[in-house]
């Protein structure tokens, strides 16, 4: 009884350490989920949750993750500024560990949010799309919440001239 416990607890641990790719949880954008298996889109069907990391709008930020399972293919970065409804593409980053068997295969890339946006909870996600079969590529998802700010400088506001109920023009500061 205690060694079949046993392997099932060891094929079942195995399984969800050995599945196919993941954001990773000790980078800077952690995943909702630290599984590698997750299928289904937009993110697993894990719920959204609340921000674990906040960038700057603009700022160029390193991406970390990991594949577990080799596959030809690439990884897609995204970001849904309107929970989860929409992505648009980022960055694509092909798979160029494939022949290698030295497992997990770790990746880092730079990626730079998109200037103007602002959002107090974003998602990135990452899709890992496989080809073998080219006529079917199949994915595997993994997502981050995360909160976009302003660029972090401090905008003035012009002064009203309220004599005129107007904003004077602005003028520039060349540097």
């Amino acid at each position: 009884m205690i060694r079949t416990l046993l392997t099932l607890i060891l094929t079942i641990s195995t399984q969800q350490l050995w599945a196919h790719a993941r954001l990773l949880p000790g980078g800077n954008t952690p995943p909702r989920s630290n599984d590698t298996g997750l299928k289904s889109g937009p993110c697993g069907n894990i719920v959204k949750g609340t921000p674990v990391a906040s960038f700057n709008s603009g700022q160029t930020i390193t991406l970390q993750w990991e594949e577990t399972i080799n596959h030809p293919g690439y990884f897609e970065f995204s970001l849904s500024t309107d929970d989860d409804q929409t992505f648009d593409l980022l960055l694509t980053v092909p798979d160029e560990k494939n022949s290698r068997n030295d497992l997990p295969h770790r990746y880092q890339a730079e990626l730079k949010l998109p200037d103007g946006i602002t959002c107090s909870n974003c998602t990135l996600r990452m899709v890992q799309q496989m080809t073998e079969n080219p006529t079917n590529p199949r994915p595997y998802f993994s997502c981050s919440d995360i909160e976009i700010t302003n660029s972090g400088q401090d905008t003035p506001m012009d002064p009203i001239d309220e004599d005129k109920n107007t904003v004077p023009p602005v003028t520039e500061d060349c540097h």
